[in-house]
């Protein structure tokens, strides 16, 4: 994957891990319940639910998409994932491009004023 993808999400200019430079409020929803699949399906509801501090109920409720998924569930999973495979979880990649792309737009946009 390009910076260019990631530079909106990540940050890459400090010395802190990768997962705690994602800005997780910068992912849709879908790609925030992918993530919260993928960590589900690789480590089971008992990790998560320690990982995170939530209820059977709510990862229930989450998993069957009848809650949104939260940002601050997501940043105490991304420390189990590689960077590589949080950039390969389908749709982060989609995502991390429209969020660039939007960005860029407005930066265009915003020095035309």
């Amino acid at each position: 994957m390009e910076q260019a993808e990631t530079s909106e999400v990540i940050a890459l200019d400090d010395n802190r891990e990768w997962w705690q430079k994602v800005d997780v409020s910068k992912l849709s929803g879908d790609a925030r319940y992918r993530i919260l699949r993928y960590v589900v399906d690789k480590y089971g509801r008992k990790r998560v639910l320690e990982e995170t501090g939530l209820s059977r109920v709510t990862l229930w409720r989450l998993i069957e998409g009848k809650s949104p998924v939260r940002p601050e569930y997501i940043e105490p999973l991304l420390k189990l994932l590689t960077q590589e495979e949080f950039e390969n979880i389908p749709n982060i990649i989609d995502t991390l491009g429209r969020i660039h792309k939007i960005t860029s737009t407005l930066i265009s946009l915003s020095r035309q004023d």
